[in-house]
């Protein structure tokens, strides 16, 4: 994130200042001094468009990497140490977890996390769990009047 700010202000700081430049030199100029101006303008502009795009483009990987680091590590101190690395490296936290991560290969297919070390638990044998606890076991209870009948 700090590259792609940083890339975008100094591009916006260059496109105001020559935009300013010009602005105060509005007549006056020749057939070359014009080309000049013009060409430096677009290239500035360009500047600040590819800047914006590539500041969004790490938006958006950044959403991701903390969608990674959220579902993809346990929770406490392992997770706050990832989302402070998909902030501070965005590129190159997502690269590197993208390549060894099987959870972070799902993340980013679109399929459905199930239970990848994160702090969510699945439940979806939580009655027959509860049963064999409350129970032993059989499952059976042998003081309870409606297994009897």
């Amino acid at each position: 994130m700090y590259v792609s700010s940083t890339l975008l202000n100094q591009a916006w700081k260059k496109y105001k200042k020559n935009q300013d430049k010009y602005e105060e030199i509005n007549e006056g100029f020749s057939g070359a001094e014009s080309a000049g101006a013009g060409a430096g303008a677009a290239f500035d502009s360009f500047l600040v468009v590819l800047a914006i795009l590539f500041f969004i483009l790490e938006i958006i990987v950044l959403v991701y990497g903390i969608i990674i680091a959220i579902n993809c590590t346990k929770g406490g101190g392992e997770r706050a140490v990832h989302i402070v690395l998909s902030i501070g490296f965005t590129f190159p936290y997502v690269l590197i977890m993208s390549v060894f991560n099987k959870c972070a290969k799902s993340v980013l297919r679109g399929e459905p996390i199930a239970n990848h070390g994160s702090g969510l638990q699945d439940y979806s044998n939580l009655s027959t769990d509860y049963t064999t606890y409350m129970f032993g076991s059989s499952g059976n209870c042998s003081s309870c009047s409606l297994d009897k009948a």
